[in-house]
């Protein structure tokens, strides 16, 4: 991968490499949304110069039907977070929550995983 990748693209591809056919997005899908999906944001992280990117990535697993298949794509993802270090430009990993909070204004069932990605720029 480029040297100057973004840290929300490696995230993001990581997501899809994980995602057993789940959509996935940077952003809450338009229109109708689909049973199950995952969306990814940054939600925070320093910046130390030019040199490293100390990123806070969050995951958002939703789940239309099941709290239990949310919860165990969420905890893959979890478990499967140091895959990011095959990226040679990733430093460090580190799993910092996975939390459930529903969406009950959309009526779907949420796993929130954030995660703190170190990216060498």
């Amino acid at each position: 991968m480029a040297k100057d990748e973004n840290v929300e693209v490696i995230f993001g591809n990581w997501i899809k490499s994980n995602a057993d056919g789940w959509s996935v997005s940077g952003n809450i899908p338009e229109g109708k949304r689909p049973d199950k999906f995952i969306i990814f944001d940054r939600t925070g992280g320093d910046r130390s110069g030019m040199v490293l990117d100390r990123a806070e990535m969050l995951a958002e697993v939703y789940h239309k039907e099941s709290r239990l298949e949310a919860s165990q794509m969420a905890n893959k993802l979890a478990d499967n977070a140091q895959q990011m270090l095959s990226n040679g430009d990733i430093t460090h990993v580190d799993v910092n929550s996975l939390v459930h909070l529903d969406d009950p204004k959309n009526g779907y069932y949420r796993y929130q995983l954030y995660i703190n990605v170190y990216h060498r720029r």
